[in-house]
C-alpha cells in the first residue's frame, strides 16, 4: 500500500464519496469495474487518514456513515422519480425539496465528522443544513 494519499478531500467528503460510489458500483453494472476502482482508492485514502488522525472506531461514527449511505440512497430515490417522464409538477417540486432537506442531514453529519479530524475550518463546513419541513427525524 502506498503511503500517500492520492485523493484530497477531507474525511468527511472521501466518506460520503465512498457511499455514493458504492451506489454506483451497485446499481450501475456497466461501470461496475471502474467504481470498484475508484473505491479502492477512496478506501486507501480513507484508511491514510485514519492512521494519521488516530481514528477511533465507535458506534457513532460508524452511525454517521451510515445515515450519509441511507440519506444518499434517497436521494438517488428522488433523483429517479425526479427524471420520470410521466412526474407531474408538484411530484417533482415535492422530492426536490424532500432531496434538498435530506441534503441538510447529510450536511450536518459531514460537518461532525470534520470535528473529528479538526478539519473545520469555514472552508470545509457545509452550510447548506437546512431541513424545514422534513418528515424525518435522526438524532444526530
Amino acid at each position: 500500500m502506498l503511503d500517500k494519499r492520492e485523493i484530497l478531500p477531507t474525511f468527511s467528503e472521501l466518506i460520503e464519496k465512498f457511499t455514493v460510489v458504492q451506489l454506483r458500483e451497485l446499481f450501475l453494472l456497466k461501470d461496475r469495474q471502474k467504481n470498484s476502482k475508484e473505491i479502492e482508492a477512496l478506501e486507501h485514502d480513507i484508511d491514510l487518514i485514519i492512521k494519521e488522525k488516530d481514528i477511533k472506531l465507535t458506534a457513532r461514527l460508524l452511525r454517521q456513515v451510515f445515515v450519509i449511505a441511507q440519506i444518499n440512497a434517497f436521494i438517488w430515490d428522488c433523483k429517479d422519480e425526479m427524471q420520470k417522464d410521466t412526474i407531474s409538477q408538484e411530484s417533482y417540486s415535492n422530492y426536490l425539496k424532500k432531496a434538498h432537506q435530506l441534503n441538510g442531514i447529510r450536511n450536518q453529519i459531514r460537518n461532525l465528522l470534520l470535528e473529528i479530524t479538526e478539519e473545520t475550518d469555514k472552508i470545509a463546513l457545509r452550510s447548506n443544513i437546512n431541513t424545514d419541513g422534513l418528515d424525518y427525524f435522526i438524532s444526530i
